[in-house]
């Protein structure tokens, strides 16, 4: 046996022996091996369906690329110039590990996450709060908190923790989160899973689901509610499943809250809400009963199976929701549908995938940079006239920035625009007023150009006329040739350097132009107004 069969033999043998405990350094070791077993599974799949892969990318276009994906943020010009004019083979897979350690990384998934909580459901309170839930967020994320532990904090916080707003986001009523919505949508996020479809009569689709079986996890949160916290200044709440106290004999309104004993709930019924179908017990989905108090807590129960290592949907889940982000297409589509009717594309990747995200710990910056680190992440979107349109990921997709990551990114061109606190709404003909620009909805396909006249006509005829000639100066300060001007302009906002063709044409637009600011002004407008600006590739 040669010394690299017992290389691999020895660290077959160490991950085995230590399992989800990996080391950070062993995990980013791993990623490029992983990335490697990502190109041999889409590779495997294209010659199957006889399609040629596209070429890699150029390191423009995977440096915006890269940026978008993982911060939300474009490069900076003095980032982009470096990394263009760089000669390191692995410049790549530093600037990978670069971005994942930023606090932009955080920010961004956790803005991600946090709107597909607002907006999954539209009887949602979508007008709570989310501020300080997302800086909550993005501190777990930035901190490499496993995906297990921040689910298992939402679905247990028992606090005034700003991690109860997943809690406090799924009402009943004014007093309780609903337990069928609790349940509902962590199947559906968690586990990519439509097992709503189960709380009104049995499962139509995955037979082993029964009502009994969805009404069994909602019993976890039957005691779950919401508590004012005593002289609080700021109306906090926090939720317990502790018995409330007695009512206030003094009070007008002497509402008394029983909540159920041991873990039982009743079933509603779905044509009259006042009648009760039947009451079960708490049951997880793999038919196992925990032994509940009488008081609780439950909803620990409900949260470690759910993201226990053994429930294969979490970790998948997880896995395809992370590669339908930077590919604008899951394994298996739609994203919370996992079933074994709907077969993923690439079966042994999810699994691989899966498997990976489980035996680190749940880290999802560890998937991320697999992913990115392969020949597939990196290949080119850039299509030829004979190139089929496949799914099966020969090149990457041209997907569009959504609403708060164009804003930022403006601002980061022209420079952030001050906010002018007033007791009315901001001017209406500000490009600042996110609502506008809000235009995804649930689990939207970020390779659908979802913005409309009303978004385009405000880029085009107020914002960037109105804030470029600001940038202008501000570019202007330090003299420079007409070629250099451009260049900036060019690599703050696509993050490359003009070509040959677009120097020529521009630099002479610039030359006849009234006075040189004048020109660069129309040269910003070209390039923010320009489908290069709106996609990353």
């Amino acid at each position: 046996m040669n010394r690299s069969c017992l290389l691999v033999l020895s660290l077959t043998a160490l991950a085995t022996l230590t399992g989800p405990s990996r080391t950070e350094a062993q995990v980013r070791l791993d990623a490029s091996g992983v990335a490697k077993r990502i190109d041999i599974f889409v590779e495997k799949k294209l010659r199957e369906v006889k399609v040629t892969a596209a070429p890699r990318a150029d390191d423009a276009e995977f440096l915006r690329r890269v940026h978008l994906d993982l911060t939300g943020r474009l490069p900076t010009l003095e980032k982009a110039a470096a990394f263009l004019d760089g000669k390191e083979p692995e410049r790549r897979a530093k600037l990978i590990d670069e971005l994942l350690a930023s606090p932009e990384f955080g920010n961004h998934f956790a803005r991600y996450w946090t709107e597909l909580f607002v907006k999954r459901d539209g009887e949602l309170n979508s007008k709570m709060k989310t501020t300080e839930f997302r800086a909550w967020l993005a501190e777990q994320f930035n901190k490499g908190v496993g995906w297990d532990q921040i689910v298992t904090k939402m679905l247990t916080v028992d606090d005034t923790s700003p991690a109860g707003f997943y809690l406090r986001a799924n009402r009943l009523n004014g007093d309780r989160p609903s337990p069928a919505k609790v349940v509902g949508t962590s199947a559906a996020l968690f586990l990519g899973t439509q097992l709503q479809c189960a709380e009104c009569h049995n499962h139509p689709y995955t037979r082993e689901w029964k009502q009994n079986d969805f009404w069994g996890l909602a019993a976890f949160y039957g005691r779950t509610r919401y508590e004012n916290v005593a002289n609080s200044k700021t109306r906090e709440t926090r939720i317990t499943e502790e018995d409330p106290p007695p009512p206030d004999p003094k009070a007008k309104n002497k509402k008394v809250v029983f909540l159920p004993k041991g873990g039982k709930i009743d079933i509603p019924d779905p044509l009259d809400a006042k009648k009760v179908r039947a009451t079960v017990d708490a049951k997880l989905l793999d038919g196992s009963v925990p032994k509940l108090s009488e008081t609780g807590p439950h909803r620990p129960h409900f949260a470690r199976w759910l993201t226990d290592t053994k429930n294969e949907y979490f970790a998948q889940a997880a896995a395809n929701r992370l590669w339908a982000i930077l590919f604008a297409r899951g394994l298996v589509n739609p994203l919370d549908d996992l079933n074994p009717k709907n077969a993923p594309s690439h079966p042994e990747l999810l699994e691989l995938l899966a498997e990976e995200f489980r035996v680190s710990g749940h880290d999802v910056r560890h998937v991320l940079r697999s992913i990115c680190l392969s020949d597939t992440y990196q290949r080119t979107s850039k299509r030829t006239p004979t190139d089929p349109e496949d799914d099966n990921f020969s090149r990457m997709k041209v997907k569009f920035l959504q609403g708060e990551v164009l804003l930022k990114c403006l601002d980061q061109v022209l420079g952030a625009e001050p906010v002018v606190a007033t007791k009315k709404k901001r001017d209406d003909t500000s490009i600042g007023t996110a609502e506008l620009f809000d235009t995804s909805v649930y689990d939207d396909n970020p390779a659908n150009y979802s913005f409309g006249a009303p978004q385009m006509l405000r880029l085009m005829n107020v914002d960037v006329p109105r804030r470029a000639p600001a940038a202008i100066a501000r570019l202007l300060q330090t003299p420079a040739e007409p070629a250099q001007c451009l260049e900036k302009l060019f690599l703050q906002s696509l993050a490359r350097r003009p070509t040959a063709d677009e120097s020529k044409m521009l630099l002479a637009h610039v030359a006849k132009a009234e006075t040189p600011a004048r020109g660069y002004e129309a040269v910003v407008w070209i390039l923010l107004n320009s489908a290069e600006f709106v996609s990353h590739r």
